[in-house]
């Protein structure tokens, strides 16, 4: 008896620890979440001092040179001026940032004595379509300065023509119509360039429809034995309805796209290439039409004779 009293002492005592384990929390060791802790970024005094100018300094544009091309400096320098108030910020630093020939510069200057700060760029290497921006300069790497400084930035654009302007450019580009057929060379892209000061300009002597399924090798080759060295470039390219024309609000709705090639002739290699799209909305079809054509060869333009491959 003794011994049976024993083993349901034992059975009792395993059975405990048991329901004790089983029921332990599975949470109990785990930590409490905690609220993220807030770095404090600690200011300078000169650097508060710094902050409490910049809320009353505005900085306004004073000249903006028209475009230039490459190798041509800017016929005026890129200016800016510098106001506390009512009153001219003199001897004002300021951070000069903008690009040229593949490289962003930047450069610290300084206001004058009424507030104006003139630069000069460096004499552009290639083509661009950007900004020069002025914004102002303290010695600190503390991103709340440096943020507080970009918030005051002034942007003025900076244009410089290509080669292409000196060089011209024959074209190979199509226009289809709604059937997907191949019309005639595009008469639009050969109109804004020439509007645009490229006189050295015309459709490719080699540019039947045969040669659009040729690979760009061929296409320059054969233009390149006629023409010679007379041109800089090469312009290839299809520009076709994405859909049909539709009424779309009582206008017409007019969606082309444009695939572009840009070939050196001097080596034959594809310089650029890109895609362009252009809706348009016009009071009947060929308004519509008209339009959207003439925007999409503003905007393949544009993108070429600023490029800085080109």
């Amino acid at each position: 008896m003794r011994v049976n009293y024993l083993k349901k002492l034992m059975l009792i005592g395993f059975a405990g620890l048991f329901i004790s384990c089983g029921s332990t929390p599975k949470n109990e060791f785990a930590k409490e979440p905690q609220a993220p802790k807030v770095i404090k970024v600690k200011l300078l005094p000169e650097e508060n001092a710094f902050l409490e100018k910049l809320n009353n300094i505005v900085i306004t544009v004073e000249k903006a040179p028209k475009e230039t091309s490459i190798n041509k400096a800017f016929v005026s320098p890129f200016a800016v001026k510098v106001m506390n108030g009512e009153n001219v910020e003199a001897d004002y630093k300021l951070k000069v940032t903008y690009c040229n020939d593949g490289e962003t510069k930047t450069e610290i200057v300084s206001t004058d004595e009424k507030g104006i700060c003139n630069f000069e760029p460096e004499v552009p290497a290639c083509g661009a379509n950007t900004y020069l921006s002025f914004e102002p300069y303290f010695d600190s790497n503390n991103s709340i300065i440096t943020t507080a400084c970009q918030n005051k930035k002034v942007n003025i654009p900076y244009k410089v023509k290509g080669k292409i302007f000196d060089k011209g450019a024959i074209l190979f580009v199509w226009d289809y119509n709604e059937k997907d057929r191949a019309v005639n060379n595009s008469y639009d892209i050969l109109s804004e360039m020439r509007g645009r000061g490229i006189w050295m300009c015309g459709n490719a002597p080699v540019c039947e429809t045969t040669y659009f399924d040729k690979p760009l090798s061929v296409v320059y080759k054969k233009n390149k034995d006629i023409v010679g060295g007379m041109y800089g470039f090469l312009i290839t390219g299809q520009i076709k309805f994405i859909k049909p024309v539709e009424l779309v609000e009582n206008e017409y709705l007019c969606s082309l796209i444009a695939e572009i090639n840009v070939i050196d002739m001097s080596n034959g290699e594809v310089a650029f290439t890109d895609t362009f799209t252009n809706d348009a909305l016009g009071s009947n079809w060929t308004k519509c039409v008209t339009k959207c054509k003439k925007e999409l060869a503003a905007k393949i333009i544009d993108s070429i004779i600023y490029n800085s491959k080109l």
